[in-house]
């Protein structure tokens, strides 16, 4: 399920960029974005929908979008990732244009970071042409969400399947474990009344028994 939401455009811009996801949780409509890396699995993905505003025949050029990530910052200035950037941000390509010939281009990105390893800092997806930059709204990731009755009554399927397989696996271990000391419990108490069973028959017979 795709859901468009937050267009950025700018008067006299020469992109227009609209920001959406393909998890159906519709973040960026929330006040504050976040991206949970369990739901949806490997193809979850978030997605750049970029426009060409500005239609001049004379110039076919394709325009190089630069594509970054950066920390959200209050200012004017944002911290840019540029050392293993890869390791922060999965893209599906490793270029993008777009031309008079080809107004359109489609970014598909997916944040591999958790925020809370970096002082829970959001992230920022940027693309730019020339002067002109267009940032996506400060994403909050997180490993996995916080599972209430109310918030697992909403889960898919077969995450809700997952979780009941995760409780049964963790029931039985413990059902695992009770057998185990009922086990031990019984050969202790076996012994004991074997060994004192023992002891009553020497003694009966006065019988020593030196170990």
């Amino acid at each position: 399920m795709c859901v468009c939401v937050c267009v950025c455009v700018l008067a006299e811009t020469m992109l227009s960029v609209i920001w959406r996801d393909t998890t159906g949780a519709n973040i960026f409509a929330q006040d504050e974005p976040t991206f949970y890396k369990d739901e949806g699995g490997k193809s979850q993905e978030l997605i750049a929908d970029v426009a060409l505003n500005r239609d001049n025949p004379r110039d076919a050029t394709p325009i190089n979008l630069e594509v970054s990530l950066s920390y959200e910052h209050e200012g004017p200035l944002r911290h840019c990732i540029t050392e293993r950037q890869g390791e922060f941000i999965k893209f599906d390509k490793k270029h993008y244009e777009i031309s008079v010939g080809k107004p359109t281009c489609t970014i598909r990105f997916r944040l591999l970071k958790v925020s809370r390893n970096f002082n829970n800092k959001r992230f920022i997806v940027n693309i730019r042409v020339g002067e002109e930059e267009h940032g996506s709204p400060p994403i909050c990731v997180k490993s996995k969400r916080k599972r209430t009755r109310e918030t697992r009554h909403h889960c898919p399927p077969a995450k809700r399947h997952e979780e009941d397989l995760s409780d049964i696996r963790k029931m039985l271990h413990e059902i695992r474990r009770e057998i185990r000391e009922i086990k031990d419990g019984m050969l202790a108490a076996r012994i004991e009344s074997t060994t004192s069973s023992f002891y009553d028959i020497m003694d009966k017979r006065h019988i020593e028994v030196d170990w």
